[in-house]
């Protein structure tokens, strides 16, 4: 069973790294693409705080910035389950 729940955590790992990766070299389409959804969801979402944050014109480099550092926090993750194969 710990093998795969180790398994587990490497394939998420490798998936939020790919995600915090491509939020990092393309933020602008990302940027798009949030502000679209947010454009086209109801009143009541839109209302919530900080929901606003999507249409602010530093929003990319927030997704960049965040993006870089969760890219880095996933490579520590991969590694401390990679040691974790090895016992």
């Amino acid at each position: 069973m710990d093998r795969v729940i180790q398994i587990f955590a490497l394939v998420a790992g490798l998936g939020m790294a790919l995600f915090c990766m491509f939020c990092a070299l393309e933020p602008d389409s990302v940027a798009a693409r949030v502000r679209r959804r947010h454009q086209r969801s109801s009143k009541l979402l839109q209302k919530w705080p900080f929901a606003k944050m999507v249409m602010k014109p530093w929003y990319p480099t927030y997704l960049r910035v965040m993006g870089l550092f969760g890219f880095l926090f996933m490579l520590g993750w991969l590694y401390a389950v990679a040691i974790q194969f090895r016992r």
